[in-house]
């Protein structure tokens, strides 16, 4: 039991990793960004944050750089073709686009960088372990991925930039993450009903959004199972 617990971390990282590849693929296959300025903002400067500033334990620091370099080409995709649709859909000039954009990349920073000291403050009352700051963060930035993809899914009426296999590999990622804190001896006082709550919300929101593109993808007549 303890080497299947031992394999939810890389397990975890490495589905993680292939959802960032495939929705750089897609956003170059489709022009279209394929992960929402929200998300995509929080995600990377949460990444940024545990690889440069906070570098993370282990495993962990690596598996947190590999993310970073892969939302490199995600923020690439969001630059170069996001735009059209900020355009199409608020109507707002590529200036006033790109303020927006960089002003939300800097708010991200902020909020992962004093999240994570505000927290770590706080772990000698909550936990003794050194990553619950990290992990408790990781998981509140993790609830505007699926969320924010809803709301690009419902608002574009398509698959466009984005794909089930994404979907699904971020479905596999949080439940080795969730598997892992649940059942790992270590991180028996993480049980608390705040953390219990976050992740079973994260999980149905993952699930949720993973049913969706599925249904979209099979009424637009696409194989839900293509990784392109």
């Amino acid at each position: 039991m303890k080497y299947f617990i031992a394999l939810m971390v890389p397990l975890g990282g490495l589905f993680w990793g292939l959802a960032y590849l495939f929705i750089v693929l897609k956003g170059i296959k489709d022009k279209a960004h394929g992960m929402p300025l929200v998300a995509l903002a929080f995600n990377f400067t949460w990444e940024f944050t545990h690889v440069f500033i906070y570098p993370s334990n282990g495993i962990s620091l690596y598996l947190n750089l590999s993310w970073f370099l892969l939302d490199l080409g995600i923020a690439y995709t969001y630059f170069r073709y996001s735009y059209k649709s900020f355009n199409i859909f608020y109507s707002i000039n590529k200036v006033h686009w790109l303020l927006l954009s960089l002003s939300i990349f800097l708010i991200g920073f902020m909020l992962n960088l004093y999240a994570e000291r505000f927290f770590s403050q706080l772990q000698s009352i909550i936990t003794k372990e050194i990553i619950f700051a990290e992990v408790l963060v990781g998981f509140i930035v993790f609830l505007f991925v699926p969320a924010c993809m809803i709301v690009m899914l419902f608002q574009r009426n398509s698959s466009q930039g984005q794909s089930f296999i994404i979907a699904f590999s971020l479905s596999i990622s949080i439940v080795c993450y969730v598997i892992e804190i649940l059942f790992n001896p270590f991180h028996h006082q993480w049980g608390n009903p705040f953390m219990m709550l976050l992740m079973a919300v994260c999980v149905i929101i993952q699930v949720y959004y993973t049913v969706l593109i599925y249904n979209q993808m099979k009424n637009e007549g696409k194989n839900p199972w293509a990784i392109l």
